[in-house]
């Protein structure tokens, strides 16, 4: 298969995973809950095994490219657990805030679909299968997807799209200077091969200093304001796929860009996937616990 219609494969099983019925929709009603669970952990496991050849042919340094390296997990570990420390109280204070602004509006506010389906006095086996959803099968199938494939193709665009200086003007519309750049210097090499002269209208290749992007190297601020932008924009897409529980989207923007900056500080998943899985099981933990806490 080739590399464009593996991304494609990868794109349609993304959609279809975040896009598929929840255990609250109409199609699901019908259906038991731990077959539900089931299917949907095989989703994630799909979508996973959909992910990993193509980074592994796609990233230079194969997985280890990608961010799945073993050799330095114990730090990247113990950076993800720091930052879910960090970030934890933060993403509680702004669903607060969300939820108070929910009510002063008179919006409606759900509880999860997961964790609906474990109120009350569930049996172990549908505990067990919420867990290897939520806490262990989700959090690394979308950091492989959205850091590792979705915030790793925004760093490459933003390098071609973003000029050199300032943030404004992504020109998505226009031609990068860099490639018109190359494409200059290719057909002046091919004139000058041919003893031809020059077409008329081709003009001076822009310079190193206009270029900028992927042809020449760009200073550590320019690659900071590209990344910058990458997790900004690649956290606001993970953030509309939760769009089914609309309180908490806002906290899943601060949680994506906290997932975002731990992917390109350590230069590995491990992190951003400790951060995840930990702000999974404590909000299960959380729930679990709500009927026993002193404000109940």
């Amino acid at each position: 298969m080739s590399r464009r219609w593996s991304h494609a494969l990868v794109a349609v099983l993304a959609a279809l995973h975040w896009a598929r019925p929840g255990p609250s929709g109409p199609t699901a009603r019908d259906l038991p809950g731990q077959g539900l669970l089931v299917a949907l952990v095989a989703s994630q496991a799909i979508l996973i095994a959909a992910i990993l050849p193509i980074a592994a042919s796609a990233f230079t340094g194969g997985l280890g490219g990608f961010g799945l390296r073993l050799s330095d997990a114990g730090r990247c570990i113990r950076t993800g657990l720091l930052y879910l420390f960090a970030i934890f109280p933060v993403m509680m204070m702004v669903l607060v805030a969300t939820e108070a602004a929910f009510r002063r509006v008179g919006w409606r506010i759900d509880d999860h679909s997961l964790l609906k389906m474990i109120q009350g006095e569930p049996g172990l086996g549908l505990v067990a299968l919420v867990i290897a959803s939520a806490v262990l099968a989700a959090p690394v199938a979308e950091e492989l997807f959205f850091r590792g494939l979705v915030q790793s193709f925004l760093v490459r665009f933003f390098r071609v799209m973003m000029p050199p200086k300032g943030w404004p003007t992504m020109a998505f519309w226009a031609r990068p200077p860099e490639l018109l750049r190359a494409e200059a210097e290719a057909a002046l090499a091919r004139a000058r091969e041919l003893g031809e002269q020059p077409p008329d209208d081709l003009g001076a290749p822009p310079s190193p200093g206009e270029a900028g992007g992927q042809v020449e190297p760009l200073s550590p601020e320019q690659e900071s304001r590209r990344a910058v932008a990458a997790i900004v924009v690649s956290a606001a897409v993970f953030a509309a796929a939760h769009y089914s529980v609309p309180v908490s989207v806002p906290a899943i923007f601060v949680l994506g860009l906290a997932l975002g900056y731990a992917y390109e500080r350590t230069g590995s998943l491990l992190a951003p996937i400790t951060i995840h899985l930990g702000f999974n099981g404590l909000n299960i933990a959380l729930f679990l616990l709500r009927p026993y806490l002193p404000m109940n």
